[in-house]
């Protein structure tokens, strides 16, 4: 469904944040003996309560730019199943990092 907005605010801010803990926690439990990897499945749980408590709080007003006609909204609706694709996309991407020998 192409009206369903995908790259909203709420996805950028959890992607970045889901592909920055899953490659941090996965680089630094590789230097272990027996190294532990945890998957974009843990993010993906976890990343659903979380947009939806973003969907609940963030503000719904626009933000506009001074002397533009562009403006955004931080919340534009319920958290929607293409945000959550895109974020456990973004966290499988992180969680696939490798030890650096």
């Amino acid at each position: 469904d192409p009206t369903i907005p995908a790259l909203t605010f709420r996805t950028w801010v959890l992607d970045i944040y889901c592909c920055a803990v899953l490659s941090f926690v996965n680089q630094f439990f590789g230097f272990r003996y027996n190294s532990l990897s945890i998957t974009s499945v843990s993010a993906q749980i976890v990343v659903l309560p979380l947009g939806k408590l973003m969907a609940a709080t963030l503000p719904k007003r626009a933000f506009s730019f001074p002397f533009t006609s562009w403006s955004f909204s931080m919340n534009l609706g319920p958290f929607t199943p293409k945000e959550h694709v895109l974020i456990t996309i973004f966290a499988n991407y992180g969680s696939s990092v490798k030890k650096i020998e």
